[in-house]
């Protein structure tokens, strides 16, 4: 996924996203303090998918405080409620079939076959399990 975008973020060149820990300790003031400083930055939808690719911890991204384990888990899948994703159970956090993933062979992100671009931004549409859609069709005619 191309990271052009994270120039436009209000976050860019700011430490003070880069360690939760630098936020209140209190819970609530955590989160609250973590929504607004993300709020209305105009690369959210690129910044929540980045995050759920990347598992991210420890940092505030997409308006999140994000956590470790199972806190990093929900708030991953508040995220996907946001963007209209589907969410994923706990048990599912290593599960390969997780969107957004790479290709193996050009590893730009990929999204689920069928998706609409406007869901999955920088992302190209996945042919198979881990080839993208033109990977899978050089990989045809090579054949």
């Amino acid at each position: 996924m191309s990271s052009e975008w994270r120039s436009k973020g209000f976050c860019y060149g700011d430490d003070y996203f880069d360690d939760v820990d630098m936020l209140p300790s209190h819970e609530p003031a955590k989160s609250f303090t973590a929504q607004s400083m993300c709020k209305g930055c105009p690369v959210f939808k690129e910044c929540a998918i980045e995050t759920i690719r990347l598992r991210d911890v420890g940092v505030v991204k997409a308006g999140k405080a994000l956590g470790y384990g199972n806190k990093a888990l929900s708030q991953y899948n508040e995220l996907r409620v946001e963007l209209g994703l589907p969410t994923v159970r706990v048990s599912d956090k290593f599960n390969p079939d997780l969107w957004p993933r790479d290709c193996r062979h050009c590893d730009r992100s990929m999204r689920p076959k069928g998706q609409q671009e406007m869901l999955w931004p920088n992302t190209i549409e996945a042919r198979s399990h881990d080839l993208c859609m033109e990977c899978h069709n050089r990989a045809e005619k090579s054949a």
